[in-house]
């Protein structure tokens, strides 16, 4: 009775000890986990950080939990992929599907939104393009004329200096025509003066005579 009573007892202690011993150590059931809502994580292969990268799994993704303890669990993918990941970065709950779409849309609209950045990026760049050969042709034309502008100075100044001239070449033609017409004056009075000079002395020479 008493070898009976003391079975008893170590079998439940035995069985005490299992338990402990099974949720306290790295094997679990086989069970689905997925990742939570964050963009990627590291599968390693071993339980801490100093271990040698293995994969990167995104956000959503479906994984069949083959061992864990506090910090990690090893898992593996749908591509037959183990190693370990931080626990603290699995769900047991299936991925929101309405966030997926939600992160999918968005996704798309940046998508959209980097297209059209893009596209007006590379118009800015046609105008930028437009506006240098603009600019060329407007200091080629500004150079042209500021050419023309000091020609048309010259011009001006030329053209003063030919009607000053002319003013003057004017005004000396009118003087010789007075001179002229003076020294015309003179020689006619001269020469009417010596015929009557020479009348008066013909008279005086015959009143001689007689």
């Amino acid at each position: 009775m008493e070898k009976n009573i003391i079975m008893k007892f170590i079998i439940r202690y035995l069985i005490l000890i299992f338990v402990f011993l099974f949720i306290n150590t790295n094997f679990v059931f086989s069970k689905t986990v997925y990742i939570s809502n964050i963009r990627e994580i590291t599968m390693r292969t071993g339980p801490n950080a100093n271990h040698k990268i293995t994969a990167i799994i995104k956000s959503g993704s479906a994984l069949e939990m083959i061992e864990r303890n506090d910090s990690w669990a090893k898992v593996k993918t749908s591509k037959d992929e183990k190693g370990w990941i931080l626990t603290r970065f699995i769900t047991d709950k299936a991925p929101d599907t309405s966030m997926v779409d939600k992160l999918k849309k968005k996704n798309k609209e940046i998508s959209t939104m980097l297209k059209d950045i893009r596209k007006e990026n590379n118009k800015l760049i046609d105008i930028k393009k437009e506006l240098e050969i603009i600019t060329k042709s407007y200091d080629g034309l500004k150079k042209k004329a500021g050419d023309f502008l000091t020609l048309e100075k010259k011009y001006k100044k030329t053209q003063d200096k030919i009607l000053r001239q002319e003013k003057h070449i004017k005004f000396l033609e009118n003087n010789f025509d007075d001179k002229k017409n003076n020294l015309f004056l003179s020689g006619a009075g001269v020469f009417v003066a010596g015929i009557f000079l020479g009348i008066i002395f013909r008279k005086k020479k015959k009143s001689s005579f007689l």
